[in-house]
């Protein structure tokens, strides 16, 4: 049945005119849908996520059972496939159609020709010998068809033209007609007929190469509102901050206020208009995948051979292996190995990671109150009076949920205003961790006071002062980067280098104090408190005040001490002081960072040098001092033990080197030769050295290993 569907969707194009054939075959079948002719669905909602996706939500009021068609970008298949949801507030969800993707290639695999002679109609005639076709114009006739002969006649004109002469097997017999004079050519198999325009409609669908149509199918009864969303790739949205300082806050005690404007900044890619749209932007990392789902896979399957019976062939006999050597595939010569089998590795399925939760990012709501234009799934703070938007701080995203309906064009971009209001704001001069500068960084430490948290993004600096009889000047100061702001926190966002104010900071080398210690078997463990003193001499300028914050590196576990002028908060890496420096004075700030460190070694292993650290540690008790003394004793006597063997055998070792230089020279010189025989001189006295060195190393081996046993044992004695 396949073959003869696909073989007589060939024929179907000829129930055409000869003359309009291939525009007549694109009027009878449709191509797919633009998104400007999708049913019934209409684009209600739109969510734009920084997780570089976006949410598109469809209505369409249905009655009874209907099917809804709509236009998907080829680059979104995927995307939709994974992510479609329908609800039908009253009714079924049925099934959803849209084109395969196997090539079209894949519709012709039966067929004696490829889509390549859709563009011949003799080629197509050609190809379908035998079957039967009903033919309406100069010559009308019914018959199956015989055979297609191009010949090539002349015009009044005297021009040559191709015309083609198609013989039919009639009840009549025998018949011709000419192909260009036949006003149409039909199947007679109603049928047939069916199938075939079937076949065509797959074939037009995958002709459109920018958009697959998907077909929903409806079930119930009764009018209803259907709802379809689906989540697509989307351009990420930015967010940037305008920050606006009133002059002079320095010098005010009270608290200073700074307006603060943020926006967010999208763009509608879609590949369609959005007409009063309910926009609502989303702050988050949601975990996002990406799949090919559209396109067709086959499971890999082991191929297994037909079991053929055939005749047995002995082996022949290769002789005794015991008697035979064969180099092995490492290298190594030895008998065969018999019995080895290669292993099958077999295919291993990769598994990809639970995906966090994201319930409630993309859903949609079943009920609505009537007239209320809510959100899926999102229960948003009530609506301030004169607010553009509303504002949700969820548990791992922030929502912003623009008030009024909004009407994008595809291709355009929107700013749209998320935050307007006086937030907490000081100007202070920042020296960061590692900073290679001796200026501060000029910066404004900001409280989010607000009911939300802010999104990244930049910001903009500004200074206004006011003019007497004029308009306020305002000033660019620099711009600012503002990472993730939560609601009650506090940001420092540097915006420019303070040249008015200089910082210079110097460090300490580690001091350490024992909290205890003990030595048992062997092992030295001890508890010491280690502090390092950080030193800022800070300059300021002649003629303002400064804030000044200043960092010093930190790690867990980490205790600062500082003067009580000095507030100190902690970040990540860093503690963080701040103080205040009048103009024109000089302060000074001394930060002391201590940490308890705790050390386990082995007494053998301790070197020399620490030994007797802690023999003259004034932390340490009469009795540890004197272990550790007595201790550095003997691990000084192991010590010259060890250099007086390594002082032999390095003597010995230029012994020998000289004696190869020596015999090389001896053998090219003459016999006898008074040369030779003072080398012959010089050789013997290095035997004799030779001889010595060796009654030596014994000596100082054995004297090293007295040493060693020495200090082993006196430690195996030691407790504290």
């Amino acid at each position: 049945m396949l073959s003869r569907i696909v073989k007589s969707c060939v024929v179907l194009i000829v129930s055409v005119t000869a003359i309009g054939f291939l525009t007549a075959m694109g009027s009878q079948e449709p191509q797919a849908q633009s998104q400007s002719e999708v049913s019934d669905l209409q684009l209600k909602r739109v969510m734009l996520s920084s997780g570089g996706v976006g949410y598109f939500e469809y209505e369409a009021q249905v009655s009874g059972s209907e099917e809804l068609n709509l236009a998907i970008r080829r680059d979104q298949i995927d995307d939709v496939l994974k992510s479609i949801v329908i609800f039908d507030d009253q009714g079924g969800v049925g099934t959803i159609r849209l084109p395969s993707d196997a090539p079209l290639s894949e519709v012709f695999r039966d067929l004696p020709f490829g889509p390549e002679a859709l563009g011949s109609l003799d080629q197509v005639i050609r190809a379908l010998k035998g079957e039967e076709i009903a033919v309406t114009g100069r010559d009308s006739m019914t018959g199956r068809i015989v055979s297609v002969v191009r010949e090539t006649t002349s015009n009044e004109s005297g021009q040559a033209i191709q015309k083609h002469r198609i013989t039919l097997m009639t009840d009549e017999g025998l018949r011709q007609f000419m192909m260009q004079d036949a006003e149409t050519i039909r199947f007679t198999d109603s049928q047939l007929d069916a199938e075939v325009k079937q076949v065509l409609r797959q074939v037009a669908e995958r002709s459109a190469q920018d958009t697959r149509t998907l077909t929903i199918a409806s079930q119930g009864e009764g009018s209803r509102r259907l709802t379809v969303g689906y989540v697509v790739e989307s351009p990420l949205w930015k967010s940037s901050y305008r920050l606006v300082l009133p002059q002079g806050q320095e010098e005010s005690e009270d608290e200073t206020e700074a307006r603060l404007q943020g926006w967010a900044i999208l763009e509608n890619a879609s590949g369609q208009d959005w007409k009063d749209v309910e926009l609502t932007i989303l702050s988050g990392d949601p975990v996002t995948f990406r799949q090919n789902i559209y396109s067709n896979y086959y499971v890999l399957r082991p191929e297994v051979p037909i079991e053929v019976v055939s005749n047995f062939v002995p082996d022949m006999d290769e002789g005794d292996i015991g008697k035979r050597q064969v180099v092995r595939l490492d290298g190594s010569m030895g008998a065969p190995q018999g019995g080895q089998t290669k292993g099958i590795e077999g295919f291993r399925a990769r598994q990809s990671r639970e995906a966090a939760s994201m319930d409630g990012i993309f859903a949609t709501t079943r009920e609505r109150a009537e007239g209320e234009m809510a959100l899926p799934l999102a229960n948003f703070a009530a609506p301030e009076p004169d607010g553009a938007l509303t504002v949700t701080d969820e548990e791992s995203q922030l929502l912003f949920r623009i008030k009024e309906l909004v009407s994008v064009e595809d291709g355009e971009s929107l700013i749209v205003p998320i935050i307007d209001r006086m937030v907490a704001a000081e100007k202070v001069a920042w020296m960061p961790v590692n900073f290679n500068e001796p200026y501060p960084l000029a910066a404004v430490q900001l409280t989010n006071d607000s009911e939300s948290t802010l999104p990244p993004g930049i910001l903009t600096v500004y200074e206004v002062s006011e003019v007497e009889g004029g308009s306020p000047a305002i000033a660019f100061l620099g711009d600012a980067r503002l990472s993730i702001f939560p609601k009650g926190e506090e940001r420092l966002t540097a915006y420019a280098l303070d040249r008015k104010v200089k910082i210079y900071s110097s460090k300490s080398d580690a001091a350490e104090t024992f909290s205890s210690l003990k030595i048992v078997d062997g092992v030295l463990e001890y508890d010491s408190v280690r502090s390092m003193v950080t030193t800022a001499t800070i300059q300021g300028p002649k003629d303002e005040d400064r804030v000044i914050v200043f960092e010093i590196n930190r790690s867990d576990g980490q205790d600062l001490t500082v003067p009580d002028d000095v507030e100190v908060t902690k970040t990540e890496s860093a503690f963080r002081l701040k103080t205040n420096v009048s103009s024109g004075d000089a302060s000074l700030i001394e930060a002391r960072v201590s940490w308890t460190a705790k050390e386990i070694q082995s007494l053998t292993r301790t070197r020399l040098a620490a030994l007797r650290l802690y023999a003259e540690n004034s932390d340490l008790s009469g009795e540890a001092r004197a272990v550790f003394k007595q201790l550095a004793s003997l691990q000084q006597k192991v010590q010259d033990a060890n250099q007086r063997l390594q002082e032999i055998q390095s003597r010995r070792e230029a012994i020998f080197k000289e004696q190869e230089r020596i015999r090389e020279n001896i053998e090219s010189l003459p016999e006898n030769s008074s040369i030779q025989q003072r080398y012959l001189r010089t050789l013997s006295s290095q035997e004799d050295e030779l001889e010595s060195l060796d009654g030596q190393e014994s000596e100082a081996i054995s004297a090293r290993d007295a040493a060693v046993k020495a200090r082993n044992d006196f430690i195996r004695t030691v407790e504290l």
